[in-house]
C-alpha cells in the first residue's frame, strides 16, 4: 500500500474530504489495495469524484484532469491512460457499497461541522424529497432499475433510478440518501432513512408524505414534522381538539382501520397542530406539524418556515441540471456502477456545498444565497491552481478561494411572485427512436435509407 505521505489527493477539495479520511473509509470497508495497482482504490474514488465535478466530460478526459489535479502521487501519465477496460475492472473491485460509506461518513462530517450553524430555535432543520435520476439504456439497467411508463405506448426512453433524500435546508448539504428501483415507493424510501435522522430534527415535507404511518415513525424516531395537510376524500381527517390561537388549533389524527389491522404496533392516535397560513395574494396553506408549544414555536414561523421546503426542489436543480447537466443522469450500463455514479456525484456536491457554507460563514452570508454555478465554476479553476501551487502556498490559495465563493452573491430574492408549473416547449411529434436501431443513415438513392437498405430504384 502506498504511503499516506503519497495518498492522491484533490488539494482544492483538501480542507472537506482529506485523502486520509478516503483512506480509512476503505480500510474500513476492506477494499484498500493489497498491492500497488495502476488504478488503485483511492484513485477510482477520486475518479467516481470528478466524473460528478466534470460530468460533461467523458472518462478519458476526467483521467486527463486527474493526471494534471494529482500529479506524482498517480502511477501513470498522459500517454499511459489506463484503457475503458482496465477502468471497468478497477470500479468493479471497488464496488458501490464503499462509495455508499463514503457519502455517509463525509455526510455525517459535514452534519457535524457544517450544518450545526444553519439550526432553527435550536432544531436541525432538514427536508425530505424524492426524485427520478435516469440511467443508460441497457439491459442490466432495465431489468434493475425499471422504467416508467408512456402515453406514447410501451415505456420510457431510459431506465430510472428512483431515490429520496434528506437535505440541509439551509446549506443544501445532501445529508442522507436512500436508492431503489423505479417501482418502489417515495414514502418506503423515505421511511429507510428515518433510523439514520439525527434526533430532535424538524423535517419539511411535502403532502406525499401526509401518511398516519410516516408521520408516526416520525414521531418515534424522536423527530418532528412540518407537513402541508392534503386535501380529499380519502386524506386524513383531523379532528380539533382546542384553538390554540388565530388560524392555530390542537388536532388529533386517528388512525386508519385498515391501517391498524395491517400494523397492531400503530398508536391509535397522534396529536399535532393545525397552522393556517395566509400571504397576501396567496390561497391559504394549511400546515400540520408535531411541535405542539405554540409560545415556543409560534405559528407565524413555522408556516413561513414550511416554504424553506422549497430548498430541497433547488438542491436537485443544482445537481440535475448545474452539476450534471445532461439528459442521461448515470452513464454506467452496468447497475454497480450506476450506483458508484450516483454517490460520487453526491459526495462530489456536497463537497461544493460544504465550502460554500464555511465561504458564507467567513463572508457573513447565508450558503443559500450564494450562486451555485459560480461557485462551482470557481471550485473547478482552483482544482488546476491548488494542483500546481507548492504546499506552502496551499494556505493562501484556500483562503483566496473562500473569498471568491463569498463574493458570489445572488441578487435580493423578490417577493410576492408565482410560478406556474407550465413548459415552454412541448413534446417533438418525432416517432420515439427504439433501443437498437440504428443512429446513423446513409443517403442513397437521392434519400435517407438505413444502412444496408437497397437503393430507390
Amino acid at each position: 500500500m502506498a504511503q499516506r505521505s503519497q495518498i492522491p489527493s484533490l488539494s482544492a477539495l483538501a480542507r472537506v474530504l482529506p485523502a486520509e479520511f478516503v483512506m480509512s473509509v476503505l480500510e474500513r470497508c476492506g477494499v484498500a489495495a493489497a498491492r500497488r495497482r495502476k488504478l488503485p482504490p483511492e484513485v477510482v474514488v477520486w475518479l467516481l469524484i470528478g466524473m460528478g465535478l466534470m460530468h460533461g466530460q467523458g472518462v478519458r478526459k476526467v483521467l486527463r484532469r486527474l493526471v494534471d489535479c494529482l500529479g506524482p502521487g498517480l502511477g501513470f501519465n498522459w500517454s499511459e491512460l489506463p484503457h475503458s477496460t482496465s477502468v471497468s475492472q478497477a470500479r468493479t473491485r471497488l464496488g458501490w457499497e464503499a462509495m455508499r460509506e463514503l457519502f455517509r461518513a463525509l455526510a455525517a462530517k459535514l452534519r457535524d461541522d457544517v450544518c450545526e450553524n444553519s439550526r432553527w430555535r435550536g432544531h436541525p432543520l432538514a427536508a425530505i424529497d424524492g426524485t427520478c435520476v435516469t440511467t443508460a439504456d441497457s439491459d442490466a439497467n432495465d431489468a434493475w432499475f425499471g422504467r416508467p411508463g408512456s402515453d406514447r405506448g410501451g415505456g420510457s426512453g431510459y431506465p430510472q433510478l428512483r431515490a429520496a433524500m434528506l437535505v440541509d435546508a439551509w446549506t443544501h448539504a445532501v445529508l442522507d440518501v436512500a436508492f431503489g428501483a423505479y417501482k418502489k415507493s417515495e414514502l418506503w424510501l423515505a421511511g429507510c432513512m428515518l433510523p439514520r435522522v439525527q434526533a430532535n430534527t424538524v423535517l419539511l415535507l411535502d403532502r406525499a408524505y401526509y401518511s398516519f404511518g410516516f408521520l408516526s415513525d416520525v414521531l418515534s424516531y424522536q423527530s418532528h414534522f412540518v407537513t402541508r395537510q392534503k386535501k380529499g376524500a380519502t386524506a386524513l381527517k383531523p379532528k380539533t381538539v382546542r384553538k390554540l390561537g388565530r388560524g392555530d388549533a390542537l388536532v388529533r389524527l386517528h388512525v386508519p382501520r385498515y391501517l391498524k389491522r395491517r400494523d397492531s404496533a400503530l398508536p391509535d392516535s397522534i396529536e399535532a397542530r393545525l397552522i393556517t397560513f395566509r400571504r397576501q395574494g396567496f390561497r391559504p396553506i394549511y400546515v400540520l406539524t408535531s411541535l405542539l408549544d405554540p409560545e415556543e414555536y409560534p405559528a407565524q414561523e413555522i408556516g413561513a418556515l414550511y416554504l424553506d421546503r422549497w430548498e430541497a426542489e433547488l438542491a436537485y436543480r443544482e445537481l440535475k441540471i448545474h452539476l450534471a447537466n445532461d439528459r442521461v443522469l448515470l452513464r454506467a450500463q452496468k447497475p454497480e456502477h450506476a450506483l458508484q455514479e450516483a454517490y460520487g456525484l453526491l459526495i462530489a456536491y456536497n463537497c461544493v456545498r460544504a465550502l460554500m457554507a464555511e465561504a458564507g460563514i467567513e463572508g457573513a452570508v447565508s450558503p443559500h444565497r450564494l450562486s451555485f454555478t459560480d461557485s462551482l465554476e470557481r471550485i473547478r479553476i482552483a482544482l488546476l491552481r491548488f494542483a500546481c501551487a507548492p504546499e506552502t502556498d496551499l494556505p493562501a490559495l484556500t483562503a483566496r478561494l473562500l473569498a471568491d465563493l463569498a463574493a458570489c452573491r445572488l441578487p435580493e430574492r423578490r417577493t410576492g411572485r408565482y410560478c406556474d408549473r407550465a413548459v415552454k416547449v412541448k413534446m417533438s411529434n418525432f416517432p420515439r427512436k427504439r433501443r437498437g436501431q440504428p443512429t446513423a443513415t446513409s443517403r442513397q438513392g437521392g434519400r435517407w435509407a438505413r444502412p444496408g437498405a437497397k437503393p430507390a430504384a
